[in-house]
């Protein structure tokens, strides 16, 4: 075989890898999954459920621990990735929060295994 023609199907075999890899759709989670967690020491629960191919609905409620009616101070944070409960809508109705809830495009599968955590922000600003 020449050297042109083993190039041409390596090429040809590179670029159907691509295509066959950026033709392929997202892979989301079943309708209806749903993964939660429990906060023990906030009594409450947050529960994320894929309502839709492209949608995650995410629900809950806390009812004990929250100190401070300010939902800049509070946060909830996954991963790297955190939001105040300002920037969520969450309504703070001490000692805890009202009920919740709200839908953004998603995958519940990846939440899986991830860290959830509420953070009371004390003090803090941008660095200069």
């Amino acid at each position: 075989m020449s050297l042109k023609r083993i190039l041409f199907i390596t090429l040809l075999a590179l670029s159907l890898l691509v295509f066959s890899i950026h033709a392929s759709p997202i892979r989301r989670a079943e309708v209806g999954k749903k993964v939660s967690i429990t906060l023990d020491k906030l009594g409450g629960t947050i529960t994320f459920e894929q309502t839709s191919a492209e949608n995650v609905t995410v629900s809950g409620q806390i009812t004990k621990g929250l100190t401070v009616d300010d939902p800049t101070v509070y946060a909830i944070a996954i991963g790297y990735l955190y939001k105040t409960f300002e920037q969520l809508g969450i309504v703070i109705d001490l000692p805890g929060t009202k009920p919740f809830s709200g839908t953004a495009p998603g995958n519940v599968d990846v939440l899986v295994d991830q860290e959830l955590d509420i953070i009371q922000i004390l003090d803090g600003g941008k660095l200069a």
